[in-house]
């Protein structure tokens, strides 16, 4: 199902020594074994650990509103009545009415183009309505990011996030020389080769490897410090980079009164259909997953964090790994004692 892992967990408030298994490449040519410091392109890991981040942070600042019509910052929208209501919050909770997906990586279009597809891509239902976990909707974060600050997402993340954590195995479009640590994706006939250091994401490589969705790249031990620092499951302030109002706001759901719906500010809340936490995990779990593999769960009740981090697509897209994800976090819950 997978050529590797890298997996890190933390259980009653430790961190247990990292897991790495596996190969972080496979190929004919060569074969690298999986380290505790391999770098994994996260996908839609992205949108919690860049995104969701980014959005709070100016919201904390006074420069973003979670509940203003998302007018003001996208004018394209001025002669749609039916985007008239739809706010960051319902864009962060995947309830605007915006679809999952769409196809803007086979045009040869550029950035800017994009953009202007997205914003122009018509909604599905009102906002509101129904929870439909859609890219698009973490396209418009990362440009309304951009718009309000002034800073494209990797460069605002890294000035405030990552650099101030030292998060140095973090970044967007890796360098030439870090491509001995990355582990590789797919392997994509365009490029007659597998993709290695270029984000395996279609529409986030034709945005340039910078999006709001996906695009980010990191390492087990990186993730961990960004869980610790901003989504503590002991309740203790680590740092002042995500206030714990915000983090508070962060996994209360939103859309607890749609039907299969459990959704917190980015985040997947327990039972809600993305969550991979498990069956034994509390009522207070939250997580994320992300296609190449990845994933993040924290339970505050049972003091439970586990990061897995996976390229499974180097192999197989098969679905086996959302069973895997749920036998791993089965196994961890199982672990504590108390």
């Amino acid at each position: 199902m997978i050529p590797g892992a890298v997996a890190l967990v933390k259980l009653d408030g430790e961190w247990l020594p990292p897991y790495a298994t596996g190969a972080a490449v496979t190929t004919a040519e060569q074969v690298i074994p999986a380290s505790p410091d391999t770098v994994y392109d996260l996908a839609s890991l992205t949108k919690v650990v860049a995104t969701l981040p980014a959005v709070l942070m100016l919201v904390q600042d006074g420069v973003l509103d979670l509940q203003s019509p998302l007018l003001s910052a996208f004018p394209e929208w001025k002669d749609d009545a039916s985007k008239a209501a739809v706010l960051p919050q319902h864009l962060l909770t995947h309830t605007s009415g915006l679809p999952a997906w769409r196809d803007f990586h086979s045009h040869g279009w550029d950035r800017e183009r994009i953009v202007r597809e997205v914003l122009a891509t018509p909604l599905e239902a009102e906002p509101g309505e129904r929870m439909v976990y859609s890219d698009l909707g973490y396209f418009l974060l990362g440009e309304l990011v951009e718009r309000a600050c002034g800073l494209r997402l990797d460069a605002l993340v890294i000035e405030r996030l990552y650099g101030p954590l030292e998060m140095t195995d973090t970044l967007y479009l890796p360098p030439p020389e870090l491509r001995p640590r990355l582990a590789a994706c797919e392997y994509r006939e365009s490029l007659g080769r597998v993709q290695w250091g270029d984000v395996n994401d279609d529409n986030a490589h034709a945005m340039g490897g910078v999006s709001g969705h996906a695009g980010l790249f990191s390492t087990a031990a990186d993730v961990a410090t960004y869980v610790d620092a901003c989504w503590p499951h002991n309740g203790e302030v680590v740092s002042d980079l995500i206030s714990p109002a915000a983090a508070r706001a962060a996994v209360r759901s939103y859309p607890s009164h749609m039907p299969n719906a459990n959704r917190g500010l980015g985040w997947s809340l327990k039972d809600d259909p993305w969550d991979c936490s498990g069956a034994f995990t509390s009522p207070s779990a939250f997580g994320h997953t992300g296609y190449t593999g990845t994933s993040i769960v924290v339970d505050p009740e049972l003091g439970l964090s586990a990061i897995l981090l996976t390229n499974r697509v180097h192999i197989t897209s098969d679905t086996g790994i959302v069973t895997l994800r749920r036998r791993f976090h089965n196994v961890l819950a199982s672990a504590l004692r108390g």
